[in-house]
């Protein structure tokens, strides 16, 4: 044995023992943590000192050293004697031994082989795993400060769209109560950090089946989350009244509410999912001119609000600005909710004709506008139009009153439902600069003329984004080859600044289509020298109910996966592809 060897001081004598911290001479060092510190080290997320690190470091570096020094030795050996043993076996063939002799001395010498080599292999494994330990101990995670540590469990918590609608924030297996199990160090730090415990989730069928759990962890939250602002979920759909089995008991829904209710004065983001806003919109009277802290608000309720019922649950907001109400269908009056239009600067709606254009008349700071579904009571009343002067995103799923708009600085547009025709009379009318487009026409009830959309297209010459989504092959064919730079019929090429384009295919697509596509992106990618390189990304989406096994024609042919190969080698970010060689494979 190396007369530097610690492994002696590691090899447990006599039951298990703690391993010792040696120096290369292997001599024991007063300066060096104790076994019983090390272990304690080793088996929590304990903070070691800094002299503690200094030492430790040390040994790291002696134990590594040790360890090339062992594998190097052990090369050596196992070298050497691997051709000593082939020596023996071809001196053994041409001797006058029977074949058991020549095997049993053969079987001795590979015995004797690992002899030598057992010993190196048990000190590189136990040096291994002291390397492993001590690299645990001296890990930078051990060293974070709280503040960065609570930083990044705040990002790593789930985000509240992406939350499953089955799922609470208050579920143990989940953030932030699966930080505070894994050591003490973290769990201080979750405990203590009132931020991670600021986003309330609460689902129906959790009342019934864990009402004590769920009591219990509301007011273990509630308290943790200090005075910091929250977000509160209340999910009461997809229960229905008749149903004894899946019935929300009364007292427990009103034991919840007792419990949650009192905080709602630093409710910052409040979501409602109910069935019946009639049923449950009264037993919520306690929020009333309680919500001083209110930014975010998000209603959704399927069944509708009788005429006449005072909802006057969010007249004192005086911070709202984003409101949702997209999934929130009212016979009632908006105006009956008690909301400040005019405060807000985001706005998801659906609602009937007048009242919408009402409503927009009232928001001079829009910002963000979507346009949901738009129901018709009676005839249109005659209006002026509504100028928006701050208006820079708009999705529209009906586009039957963006007659009355202007919007002079949109930048990003999403087109979902309705005559192409209108968005074309929108941007002349507005002059605006449109850089995002996005035309999803999924389950559109009209039929888009593919040269009403190469028209909008020339009158974007702005335009950086552009997405096609749910087009059809014979869309396409029309669409994408005016996307050619120096195409045919067009001597000005359209939207020449594009550097984002995305398609998300849908049915079947023949050769020709995707020929016809990867000319218009090798136009758009090989320019002059003396020409900037605009295109920087390229998006395929694919239909999730497509499979290749029935829909021969739906993956890219080989030449137009060789010819986006190629793309991607040269620089450009290709999406898609991946998924379709997995289709492919399937």
């Amino acid at each position: 044995m190396l007369r530097s060897d610690p492994i002696s001081s590691l090899r447990p004598t006599g039951g298990r023992k703690p391993p010792q911290l040696a120096t290369l001479s292997g001599a024991a060092n007063s300066t060096t943590p104790s076994a019983e510190q090390f272990l304690a080290l080793l088996n929590s997320n304990n903070v070691p000192t800094n002299e503690q690190v200094t030492l430790l470091r040390k040994d790291l570096v002696t134990s590594e050293h040790l360890l090339a020094k062992y594998r190097n030795k052990l090369t050596t050996i196992t070298t050497e004697q691997e051709q000593l043993l082939q020596k023996l076996k071809a001196d053994l063939w041409r001797s006058w031994y029977s074949d058991s002799m020549r095997r049993s001395i053969i079987r001795e010498k590979e015995q004797s082989i690992k002899r030598q080599t057992t010993p190196f292999q048990a000190r590189i494994g136990m040096l291994q795993s002291r390397i492993r330990d001590l690299r645990t101990i001296l890990s930078t995670i051990r060293r974070l400060p709280a503040e960065i540590l609570s930083e990044i469990l705040r990002a790593s918590t789930v985000a509240e769209e992406s939350l499953p609608l089955d799922l609470s924030c208050r579920k143990r297996h989940i953030a932030p109560w699966r930080f505070a199990h894994v050591c003490r160090f973290w769990r201080e730090t979750a405990l203590g950090d009132p931020h991670l415990w600021s986003r309330i989730q609460i689902i129906a069928h959790e009342m019934n089946w864990e009402k004590q759990d769920l009591l219990f962890d509301l007011r273990a939250q509630i308290r943790l989350s200090g005075e910091v602002s929250l977000s509160v979920v209340l999910d009461l759909r997809y229960v229905e009244e008749d149903d004894e089995d899946q019935s929300i008991d009364y007292e427990i829904l009103m034991d919840v509410l007792r419990v949650l209710l009192p905080s709602s004065n630093r409710w910052s983001r409040f979501t409602l999912r109910v069935e019946n806003l009639d049923y449950y919109f009264p037993l919520l009277s306690g929020v009333q001119n309680q919500l001083h802290r209110l930014d975010y608000l998000r209603l959704e309720g399927w069944h509708r609000v009788s005429e006449g019922e005072n909802l006057e649950l969010f007249e004192n907001t005086p911070r709202l600005r984003q409101v949702d109400f997209s999934s929130l269908h009212l016979i009632a009056s908006y105006n009956d909710l008690g909301i400040e239009w005019r405060n807000l600067t985001w706005l998801e709606l659906s609602a009937e004709e007048n009242t919408l254009l009402d409503i927009l008349s009232q928001i001079p700071d829009l910002v963000k506008l979507g346009i949901g579904n738009v129901e018709s009571f009676g005839p249109l009343l005659p209006r002026e139009n509504i100028s928006l002067e701050k208006l820079l995103r708009l999705t529209i799923r009906d586009s039957s009153i963006i007659q009355y708009l202007t919007t002079p600085t949109l930048e990003h547009l999403h087109f979902m439902n309705g005559n192409v025709e209108d968005i074309q009379e929108l941007v002349h009318r507005s002059r605006c600069c449109i850089r995002t487009l996005d035309l999803d026409f999924h389950g559109s009830a009209f039929y888009h003329d593919p040269a009403n959309v190469v028209l909008l297209l020339q009158n974007l010459p702005q335009l950086d984004h552009l997405s096609l989504n749910d087009f059809y092959e014979k869309e396409l064919l029309q669409v994408v080859p005016a996307l050619i730079v120096n195409g045919p019929g067009h001597s000005k090429p359209l939207c020449p600044n594009l550097s984002t384009i995305r398609v998300e295919l849908k049915g079947s697509i023949a050769n020709d289509m995707w020929t016809s596509l990867c000319e218009m992106i090798e136009s758009r990618w090989n320019v002059p020298p003396d020409c900037p390189r605009l295109l920087q990304r390229v998006c395929f989406q694919w239909e999730n109910h497509l499979y290749p096994s029935l829909y021969s024609g739906f993956c890219p042919s080989e030449s137009a996966r060789k010819r986006l190969a190629a793309l991607r080698d040269q620089g450009l970010y290709v999406e898609g592809m991946d998924a379709a060689r997995r289709r492919i494979r399937a």
